[in-house]
């Protein structure tokens, strides 16, 4: 954590992803979530991102400085694994500070965060019986800018004049499209899209993906590689 302060960096944490972390804080540490993230330092570094927080009461937002904290909401790893759900409901009335994750292949296969997006909405509504919890549109706002802000980027997650030129092309004359205007966007977006209506993908002004291929990288080799080094790890 101090080089993380010396040389004004952020840090990424796992925190409270399955329900044994919360009986070791208490039983070996003698913390209470609140106490261990004060004591870690980690309100006072440049950015912290808190993957997970399944078993995170959102009371302890209120006891804690959250101001340069983020919590990166898993819900399709959590799910596969068995860990719980975190309240989502619950945490969104404490603070938006609340990005999108996938966590790694091995816990969510598919790390799309579109899919990431419709299990956030959905799921929360299940579970509180509330189908106005976690409106689409702040679900969206969790996958674009509250991502960059988790990150530390400026000026990006947003289309406007003077920010990053980053952002997707989505290809809005498919069938579950139809309806489509400016007031319901991300309603659509959430609940009715996925990762394959997107036909480009721009970062600071250069297209990193559009109509299927890749700019600049030769997709074919990269996945060769990929099968080579599975080949390699299950061989040893």
């Amino acid at each position: 954590m101090a080089a993380a302060k010396d040389r004004n960096l952020g840090i990424h944490f796992h925190f409270l992803e399955a329900e044994w972390e919360t009986g070791y804080l208490k039983d070996e540490m003698k913390m209470s979530p609140a106490e261990y993230l004060a004591a870690s330092g980690m309100p006072e570094v440049r950015q912290s991102v808190l993957a997970h927080c399944v078993w995170l009461d959102p009371a302890v937002l209120d006891e804690v400085d959250f101001s340069r904290m983020t919590i990166a909401h898993n819900p399709n790893s959590n799910q596969k694994l068995g860990s719980g759900m975190m309240d989502l409901p619950g945490m969104m009335g404490k603070t938006r500070k609340i990005a999108l994750g996938t966590d790694g292949a091995a816990s969510n296969n598919r790390l799309d965060v579109w899919g990431e997006m419709r299990s956030a909405a959905l799921v929360s509504k299940g579970i509180s019986k509330d189908p106005t919890a976690v409106p689409a549109r702040d679900v969206l706002r969790m996958a674009t800018f509250e991502g960059a802000e988790a990150l530390g980027f400026e000026k990006k997650g947003m289309i406007r004049e003077g920010w990053a030129a980053d952002f997707v092309m989505v290809d809005l004359d498919r069938p579950e499209y139809v309806g489509i205007d400016g007031e319901n966007a991300a309603h659509f977006f959430v609940y009715a899209g996925s990762s394959a209506d997107v036909k480009g993908t721009m970062v600071a002004g250069k297209w990193l993906y559009r109509d299927g291929k890749f700019p600049g990288a030769d997709a074919e080799k990269i996945l060769a590689k990929a099968r080579e080094m599975r080949d390699n790890l299950l061989k040893g």
